[in-house]
């Protein structure tokens, strides 16, 4: 209805950056972000909040069909964090982390993990439980990325310092193709619509 239905910072202090929302499985809204070395998340119903010390902060968030997980990254490690559970997940990669993304696939039910360095970019495959399914390197320099996934297809969004583009992958066919964009062209996200 366009709406603010409540209001309250009563669980966040000066220090913390909240960096996403999200609803979890039980329809419930959470707030996550970090602060120097510590993750925390919100539950804004309950204005609870619940800090892990000596984690990194969480950037992202992805909802599958049976779980929330909260992912963080350091250097060249990827953590995947179970709402709910004190247990997570690392994946490491060969170079040193700028940014990471993920996105679900809820008609295979996976998980695509995305990350990049100065020299790479990285696409993981993995399943509802984490395990990992496929992993590709890329030789694209890039200072941001994004993606999104739906039925066979994920998308990859990506800016260089000279160009703009997007690599659309087929889990089916096991191809890639490349889009190059105007190179005045900014990205904000990417995403799929009816394969496209």
């Amino acid at each position: 209805l366009g709406q603010v239905i409540r209001a309250d910072t009563g669980s966040v202090s000066v220090a913390d950056t909240i960096r996403g929302l999200v609803i979890d499985n039980d329809g419930k809204p959470l707030a996550y972000g970090g602060f120097s070395n510590s993750a925390f998340y919100i539950d804004l119903e309950s204005n609870t909040k619940k800090t892990i010390s000596g984690f990194p902060p969480f950037y992202r968030a992805v909802r599958t069909s049976n779980s929330l997980y909260i992912v963080s990254y350091d250097t060249n490690t990827v953590f995947f964090f179970r709402k709910d559970s004190s247990k997570y997940w690392r994946f490491r990669f060969p170079n040193t982390l700028r940014d990471i993304d993920v996105a679900y696939e809820d008609v295979g039910k996976k998980i695509y993990l995305l990350a990049w360095s100065s020299t790479s970019l990285y696409i993981a495959k993995l399943n509802e439980n984490l395990g990992l399914l496929l992993a590709k390197s890329l030789p694209i320099s890039t200072s941001y990325a994004r993606i999104d996934a739906k039925s066979r297809f994920v998308a990859v969004g990506y800016r260089t310092s000279s160009a703009t583009g997007v690599l659309l992958l087929d889990t089916v066919l096991d191809t890639v193709r490349h889009f190059q964009i105007n190179s005045l062209n900014s990205l904000s996200g990417v995403r799929l619509y009816g394969g496209k």
